[in-house]
């Protein structure tokens, strides 16, 4: 994240364009945890090869999911 900010460090223009295609996953994904701490559960296991959520019975053994 700090390369990005450091790389395309510009407010506007290109610069602006090309830091926020590049920081919206990770913004997508504290939007995703903002929603769930706000429901009072805690955040769901993500797969981290698709991005989806895991079932608990997905979960690996021994992961406390």
């Amino acid at each position: 994240m700090a390369k990005i900010l450091g790389t395309y460090d510009e407010p506007t223009g290109d610069h602006a364009e090309k830091r926020a295609a590049l920081l919206a996953p990770v913004v997508k994904q504290n939007e995703a945890i903002r929603q769930h701490l706000r429901a009072r559960r805690s955040a769901p296991d993500v797969d981290p090869k698709t991005g989806e959520e895991l079932l608990s019975e997905e979960a690996a053994p021994g992961d406390g999911g």
